[in-house]
């Protein structure tokens, strides 16, 4: 049986994590090389926290002490000039954190091609082929944000005129909430559901000449969409509960605990990469698959109605 044949739930989670340990110092160095820059210029946007006294830490009014300092203490720039620069570093981390997280996928997935071909992957040759594909990239990966934030506001527009149309005919202030938080959890799952079917938009055009590859993701995702979106939300459940116990743990160590909260932060992009990366050749897995079954189908139903004719003839 071929190893990239199509996979269960959990052979997929399996060759996922299993993809992460055997390549690990590699995609770690990716990870490094592509959103180290966005990692760097968040350091300079963490807020200086209040000293913590741990000698004390067993008393509930040094904690609501605490609190009430951390809240005078980390707010927002004194001076025009210092809110000026950490809004431009704010807007450049994100710019940089998207550009990043766009190559790191990309590489993730070449890596993992590598690997389905029985090659050894080399940083300089994933890295190559990541630029390679940059402007092609780029352009698909905001395109989906595009229509990301497109569908949330029309179900956001659309949801509301329901709660406004709704509320005025019955009136009950009780049962308008009520309607704001499934018609919030309804626009949710919207943007959940788009985000499942356009994510392997940038993989589709990383390794075919393709862009936006909108339509290659939301080809591969159809019949697949529940479990492609199960494989995603399971692994990164798993992670980023591990993660966010020493990010929790280092929050009260100020700049010293975001440097200390990196290499989480790493390997929760490398298994979030590889995870895409997975996915998106065992989705097409599938779809070859089901295509060369109705290619079959095709010639065998051919093939009846040809005995049929001859032997109509004869």
């Amino acid at each position: 049986m071929n190893e990239w044949s199509p996979m269960t739930f959990g052979q997929t989670l399996d060759k996922i994590f299993r993809i992460v340990k055997e390549n690990f110092w590699c995609l770690c160095v990716l990870t490094l090389l592509f959103m180290g820059p966005s990692l760097v210029l968040g350091l300079f946007l963490q807020p200086s926290y209040p000293a913590v006294d741990f000698s004390s830490v067993g008393s509930m009014e040094y904690w609501n002490g605490w609190f009430q300092d951390y809240i005078m203490e980390s707010g927002t720039p004194t001076s025009l000039a210092a809110m000026l620069i950490t809004l431009l570093v704010s807007y450049l981390q994100i710019a940089v954190a998207f550009v990043g997280s766009v190559l790191v996928s990309a590489a993730a997935v070449f890596l993992v091609d590598d690997i389905r071909r029985k090659r050894k992957p080399d940083v300089g040759v994933l890295v190559r082929r990541a630029f390679g594909r940059f402007w092609p990239l780029l352009g698909s990966a905001l395109l989906c944000y595009v229509v990301l934030i497109f569908a949330w506001y029309i179900a956001c527009v659309i949801l509301l005129s329901m709660i406004f149309v709704l509320s005025m005919a019955i009136g009950d202030l009780g049962f308008s909430l009520i309607l704001v938080i499934l018609i919030t959890l309804g626009a949710a799952g919207v943007l959940v559901y788009f985000l499942t079917r356009l994510a392997f938009g940038p993989a589709a055009t990383a390794m075919a000449p393709v862009a936006p590859g909108i339509s290659q993701s939301w080809k591969l995702t159809r019949g697949n969409m529940w479990r492609a979106l199960g494989v995603l939300v399971v692994s990164a459940v798993i992670v980023y509960c591990v993660t966010s116990i020493f990010e929790v743990a280092f929050f009260f160590l100020g700049i010293l605990g975001a440097i200390l909260s990196i290499p989480f932060q790493v390997v929760a992009t490398m298994v979030s990469s590889t995870t895409l990366a997975v996915l998106f050749f065992d989705l097409e897995a599938r779809n070859n698959a089901g295509d060369m079954k109705a290619m079959v189908d095709h010639l065998e139903a051919e093939e009846w109605w040809e005995m049929q004719h001859h032997r109509r003839i004869s």
